[in-house]
C-alpha cells in the first residue's frame, strides 16, 4: 500500500479498508474518510479527516460505508477515466 500511494498511484479504500492507509502510514496531510469507529486513527495518523460520503485527494479516494457505494463508484470510474 505504501509504494502504490508514493507512486501516486490510484488507491480507493472504503469502510474499515481505510485503516490500511494507517498501516502503511500514507496519511500525513491526505484528505481522507472512514468508518466512524476508525476516523480517530486516520486523524491520529495525519489524516485531515471529513464526514463525507466519499473523498478524493490526488489518486487517494477514500469512502465511509456500504451506503456510500454508489457515490464511491461513480469517483473511482472518473479516477479511471472511464465515466
Amino acid at each position: 500500500m505504501f509504494l502504490l500511494v508514493k507512486a501516486n498511484n490510484p488507491v480507493a479504500t472504503t469502510c474499515h479498508a481505510s485503516h490500511l492507509l494507517v498501516g502503511a502510514r500514507v496519511l500525513e496531510g491526505l484528505r481522507a474518510t472512514c468508518y466512524h469507529s476508525v476516523a480517530h486513527e486516520l486523524k491520529e495518523n495525519g489524516a485531515r479527516h471529513e464526514d463525507a460520503e466519499v473523498v478524493v485527494d490526488s489518486k487517494l479516494l477514500t469512502s465511509r460505508q456500504p451506503g456510500d457505494l454508489p457515490a464511491f463508484v461513480r469517483e473511482m470510474l472518473k479516477a479511471a477515466g472511464a465515466a
